[in-house]
């Protein structure tokens, strides 16, 4: 009998005792709200350096007949400068580069003056271009299309074997203009930093170009240049 009512008072203190617990201020603080971080910003003004494989061609002809035609290729570098402005997930601005290097190239043809043989080549001494670009960020990617205008320097060279087996040379240099037009993506390293790679198309037309050559052996032909380049730079973000 004496053990009952010792099991029935502990119960009873044993409930109490939780009941007064239960009312305790709970030393929990209140739920923290999870951190979203902003979407990234395309905004604003560039600049940056890149890097070039250019891989183009060159045609020459007079009256339409084709004198020689041969590749022009090689490594190129330079700058970029550009603004953008971003709405949503759209990118729309405006971007300009300039690149110098060693794209050459030469061939083999027969001087229409004289019949003998002779060596053209050409030079690419820098090309630029003034581009819109328009395209589709998703946060830290952004995926363009870009087209313009462009322009750029191209020495061209003959080198001819006489008939009494000396050779002479002939130069030009004219800086040319026409279109351009490519695509390419763009990452964000950091917040100010980011790293593209882009294919671009060129066409500077076709233009006469006249060579002066000894006794009166000058030489006026027409040439076409076109090239095309895998890109590749680092841009900085202010």
């Amino acid at each position: 009998m004496m053990i009952k009512k010792l099991l029935t008072i502990a119960t009873a203190v044993a409930a109490s005792t939780c009941a007064f617990a239960a009312d305790l201020p709970s030393k929990k603080g209140a739920a923290v709200p999870a951190i979203v971080a902003a979407p990234f910003s395309w905004n604003g003004f560039y600049i940056g350096v890149v890097g070039a494989y250019s891989f183009g061609k060159t045609k020459n002809s007079i009256s339409g007949v084709t004198l020689t035609e041969f590749d022009v290729d090689g490594v190129m570098a330079g700058g970029t400068a550009g603004y953008n402005v971003q709405s949503g997930n759209w990118i729309v601005g405006l971007e300009a580069d300039i690149v110098g290097g060693n794209a050459n190239g030469s061939g083999a043809a027969l001087d229409p003056t004289s019949n003998y043989p002779s060596i053209p080549s050409a030079t690419v001494n820098w090309l630029s271009t003034v581009r819109a670009r328009a395209g589709l960020s998703m946060d830290r990617f952004f995926v363009y299309g870009t087209a313009g205008y462009a322009f750029g320097s191209i020495k061209g060279s003959l080198t001819n074997v006489t008939e009494i087996g000396d050779s002479d040379n002939r130069t030009a240099t004219q800086t040319r203009t026409g279109w351009a037009v490519g695509a390419g993506t763009e990452y964000a390293l950091s917040q100010n930093i980011s790293a593209k790679l882009e294919y671009m198309y060129v066409d500077l037309g076709e233009k006469s170009v006249f060579m002066p050559g000894p006794l009166g052996s000058d030489l006026t032909f027409d040439s076409k240049f076109k090239t095309q380049s895998i890109r590749a730079g680092l841009n900085y973000r202010f």
